[in-house]
């Protein structure tokens, strides 16, 4: 008998061994399946990478031109360092934003945009604060600007100087505060012009304000009547003795600015301060409750004198406000004035009356004898 276990079939090696590579084959054929997507995205990154790598290495890449506009006190150059933005900077990394964050923190730059243009063009554009002035405080150096800031003055702001005036005296508050809200009503030129202002005390005020013209003039106005200086010019040019001051006076009834030329107080007669009275005795008083100052026409050598050797007052209107003659020169010589008082003869007749004020109310209208104040 043949004995069964000598006829059982022996596996063939050769057959297993391509059976398990088969199995391998597709085995590394599903892996790499799975993971074509991944590689497919990560030789697209790559790519993306080598690309821009080779753009910011180009210098198309970078900025072409930064256009600054709006700046006047400060210089283009200045505005654009403190942007922090280079012609070596990356265009579209320029975050629009952030440059005008920096450029807010200057305190003489009030508002900024910057925009991304066409060719690589960054575009600033600022709005200044307006400087009427430096002052000290406290031995710093100090820019004022028209809204009553201030801020400290640095060597980017040193070209400003040149162009505002120095400013003593107004430390309070509120003069602070009434001195800017004045200057806010004078014109850029007008605020250039100015050498200094200083707080000038004209014994009926302690709060005069003294502008010296870098024309070298002198000019006293209030808070309320500064604003005059924007004629200073023209009535600068048409004053008879230029070594004289002017002093302004808020406008009339009729909007009309006025202005008069006077001695300065500096070479003024100190006398005893004589005040305005009425025809009952009673001070008149000027429209900020003062008590009405008299004032005496004047040149460098003393005051003028009528017949009868009294001095001639100046009159003034229903405010408290000086009337000047803008003749009075040639009034005086003539001898319209040796009454003490203007007194034109009529053309017509030898009688004379006695001119008005330019607000209509007769010279004598105030008590000419006044009241001294011992």
């Amino acid at each position: 008998m043949v004995d069964p276990k000598k006829n059982t079939m022996q596996p063939d090696e050769t057959s297993v061994d391509s059976l398990f590579q088969e199995r391998a084959v597709n085995r590394d054929n599903e892996e790499f399946a799975k993971a074509k997507p991944i590689l497919f995205r990560a030789a697209l990154v790559l790519a993306l990478f080598l690309l821009g790598l080779l753009y910011f290495l180009n210098p198309v890449s970078r900025v072409e031109v930064i256009a600054v506009r709006g700046a006047d006190f400060l210089s283009r150059d200045y505005v654009s360092t403190l942007s922090g933005v280079t012609e070596k900077s990356i265009y579209y990394f320029v975050i629009p934003k952030q440059v005008e964050s920096r450029l807010l923190s200057d305190p003489v730059i009030e508002t900024a945009s910057v925009k991304l243009e066409t060719n690589n063009l960054v575009s600033i554009t600022i709005t200044e604060k307006e400087p009427i002035g430096y002052r000290y405080n406290e031995d710093k150096p100090m820019l004022v600007f028209s809204d009553g800031s201030t801020c400290e003055l640095k060597s980017e702001y040193m070209s400003i100087l040149s162009r505002v005036p120095y400013i003593s005296g107004f430390t309070e508050e509120q003069q602070n505060h009434l001195l800017t809200q004045a200057f806010q009503k004078l014109d850029r030129s007008t605020i250039e012009s100015m050498a200094e202002v200083n707080q000038y005390d004209l014994g009926y005020t302690d709060e005069a304000i003294e502008v010296l013209m870098r024309t070298g003039g002198y000019f006293f106005a209030d808070y309320y009547s500064l604003s005059t200086l924007n004629s200073y010019e023209e009535i600068y040019q048409n004053m008879k003795d230029q070594s004289r001051c002017l002093y302004a006076y808020e406008a009339d009834s009729d909007g009309n600015q006025v202005a008069v030329e006077r001695a300065c107080p500096w070479n003024e007669t100190v006398t005893e301060r004589e005040y305005w009275t009425d025809s009952d005795g009673n001070y008149i008083y000027d429209k900020w409750g003062d008590k009405a100052v008299k004032h005496y026409y004047q040149s460098s050598d003393g005051y003028y004198l009528d017949a009868s050797g009294n001095k001639i007052v100046i009159p003034i209107d229903e405010n408290g406000n000086d009337v000047e003659d803008p003749d009075f020169l040639d009034h005086y010589l003539a001898g319209y004035y040796d009454s003490g008082t203007l007194v034109i003869p009529d053309e017509n007749s030898t009688s004379s009356e006695e001119s008005t004020d330019s607000s209509g109310t007769s010279s004598d209208s105030a008590d000419s004898s006044g009241d001294t104040n011992g």
